[in-house]
């Protein structure tokens, strides 16, 4: 099976994204294009892995996580997918619990169950390590219809302050519906 190309207003439109806003991510290398922009007639295009990072950035721009934010969110989804190939040095194996981040996704790509990411985001973290937290939520080992529970106290480390903490919680089963 062939896999879906888009084009930037495509990919825009797809993930109910401004335009200026997926070029932007593009140039800061948050989503990468297949192809270079070389003017009109040269249409950006972004292969079915680099939509879903765009698809899963995307909320967290809206909330106005700063771009160096994206960026490492980008890449790791990024080294995530890249994870189905062995070979490849840049493939990253992110767990939380006993989830993988490449399991929750390979599970909200199928539609299966509720797969959630949840992303806690203070100036401390990101001056310190550069990074966010990043936490799983799954259906998969609960029992039919217990949902998924989550106690935001066990989130943010003890010496983070949380005052500052913002914590974004995206359904990633519908964020990637959207590419369907």
């Amino acid at each position: 099976m062939i896999e879906p190309v888009f084009t930037l207003r495509e990919l825009a439109e797809r993930i109910d994204a401004p335009i200026r806003a997926v070029k932007f991510w593009t140039e800061q290398r948050a989503i990468r294009a297949l192809t270079e922009h070389h003017g009109k007639g040269f249409p950006r295009l972004f292969d079915l892995s680099e939509a879903r990072i765009a698809s899963l950035i995307a909320p967290f721009a809206e909330q106005g996580l700063t771009i160096g934010s994206l960026v490492w969110l980008g890449g790791v989804f990024r080294r995530c997918f890249a994870a189905r190939s062995p070979d490849n040095p840049d493939s990253l194996q992110f767990k939380s619990g006993d989830l993988s981040l490449l399991q929750v996704l390979d599970r909200a790509v199928a539609e299966e169950g509720e797969n959630w990411l949840v992303v806690v985001d203070t100036p401390e973290l990101r001056s310190s390590s550069g990074q966010l937290l990043l936490s799983l939520l799954s259906d998969k080992d609960s029992k039919p219809q217990s949902g998924v529970w989550l106690r935001l106290d066990t989130l943010i480390p003890g010496n983070v302050d949380r005052r500052k903490a913002v914590v974004s919680v995206i359904d990633l089963t519908a964020r990637l519906a959207l590419l369907r």
